[in-house]
């Protein structure tokens, strides 16, 4: 707005397992796409 640059809204998801460890980190998710991502990771 009047010139000035913002990032915005950032979609992240965290995967992370029964033990607390973080598994996989994404990014610029979009939300109706977020369960196949968690899928196709666990295969």
């Amino acid at each position: 707005m009047y010139g000035k640059v913002y990032e915005g809204i950032i979609r992240s998801m965290f995967l992370i397992d029964e033990a607390g460890f973080l598994l996989e980190v994404w990014y610029k998710i979009h939300p109706e796409k977020s369960s196949q991502l968690v899928k196709e990771f666990l295969r």
